[in-house]
């Protein structure tokens, strides 16, 4: 089987799934071609025995993007082509023009999430609603990273059931990446952190009322929350800290490095995310993978299929600083509690969010799609 992944860079922590997928796939003997983001022509050459070439553009999406995408598919003839992220709008399109016959898109944002994100407007959105329509109709299959985002998919762009496989999403295991000892958790107080993009959608707001209401109730409880991502909201946050007076129970940390997340996660005893909306955060993988336990918004119905069912995930209501309040401060309070939800958590992460196990179920689907193609 000849294929070809159009993927971020490799030192992106998200598109490293890909370029370990494509070694699993060189592994089993398969023709394997990586198309990196970014215009890093410092990759073209060999990885792992797969060949590497790169989009001449930074982020593809230009003329130049097209010609070389059908350019390069004449030449290899694949019999598969995955794209992710902004390269499905060039890799789909020009696949589907070069008559690759296994097309597949991984569906990794939903709608509302870019469409907060886009400072644009109402036609240029409309202009690229438009535009991501049709390259995913040029695709023969699309892998949503949830239900959450399969159902988005199917709802906005008017994808078909038989088109989709879910994958959810995964990580590496986090533990990995810390070197040396596990930093220490505080001993004289519970410390939840939330690691996110500081913007609206995200939460964080929701999370400082929150702590507000925490010591208002509770003035001598012993809590801390540490707020760890850079964005937009920096100064409204700072700003909403300093307005209900929370600047001594509430970090607002900035962006750090992964491995520094890593390490703030593992000096910490919960993680909470007030998210509005997601297509599956692969931050709570992440957590769930430094053996803490989670407490996160119920933004849609469906997520519960990913995260339900565990006494290490509490789903909490969505737009309700109340009932993150309520449910830290039983935390907080109750040891046995906050040892039942940490117990589980490590092994939610390997059975729901493995990077491993993800690996081998796509590149066994790959090889099931090429096959039927045949």
């Amino acid at each position: 089987m000849k294929i070809v992944i159009s993927c971020g860079t490799p030192e992106f922590l998200l598109a490293r799934q890909n370029w370990l997928l494509a070694e699993e796939l060189q592994t089993r003997g398969h023709d394997v071609t990586l198309i990196s983001g970014g215009a890093r022509f410092d990759l073209i050459g060999e990885w792992k025995k797969c060949a590497v070439t790169t989009w001449p553009s930074y982020q593809p999406c230009h003329l130049r993007d097209f010609r070389f995408g059908v350019k390069l598919f004449r030449k290899l003839k694949p019999d598969v082509v995955v794209a992710n992220w902004m390269s499905v709008n060039v890799a789909m399109p020009t696949a589907r023009f070069t008559r690759v016959p296994v097309r597949i898109a991984w569906y990794r944002h939903c709608w509302p999430e870019n469409d907060a994100d886009m400072k644009r407007n109402f036609f240029v959105k409309n202009y690229i609603k438009f535009g991501k329509r049709f390259a995913l109709s040029c695709a023969t299959h699309l892998a949503p990273v949830s239900e959450v985002a399969k159902v988005d998919a199917q709802t906005v762009f008017g994808v078909s059931e038989r088109k989709c496989r879910v994958f959810n999403t995964c990580r590496l295991d986090p533990m990995d990446s810390i070197t040396g000892e596990l930093p220490a958790k505080p001993k004289d107080h519970v410390r939840i952190i939330c690691v996110a993009r500081l913007v609206d959608i995200k939460g964080q707001d929701l999370l400082i009322k929150a702590a507000a209401l925490m010591k208002k109730s509770h003035p001598d409880l012993p809590f801390k929350f540490q707020i760890v991502g850079g964005g937009p909201r920096l100064h409204d946050y700072t700003a909403l800290i300093e307005e209900l007076g929370v600047g001594d129970v509430v970090d607002l940390v900035g962006h750090v490095g992964h491995e520094e997340v890593y390490e703030r996660m593992a000096a910490s005893h919960v993680f909470a995310l007030a998210t509005r909306w997601d297509a599956g955060p692969g931050v709570v993988g992440e957590a769930l993978g430094m053996g803490l336990p989670v407490m996160i918004a119920e933004w849609d119905e469906n997520i519960r299929s990913l995260l339900g069912g565990t006494d290490a995930i509490r789903l909490l209501p969505v737009e309700s600083p109340e009932a993150f309040a309520r449910n830290l401060i039983e935390f907080v309070s109750d040891p046995e509690i906050r040892q039942r939800m940490t117990t589980p958590a490590r092994q939610i992460f390997r059975e729901r969010f493995d990077l491993k196990v993800w690996i081998q179920n796509a590149a066994n689907w790959f090889e099931e799609l090429h096959e039927a193609s045949s």
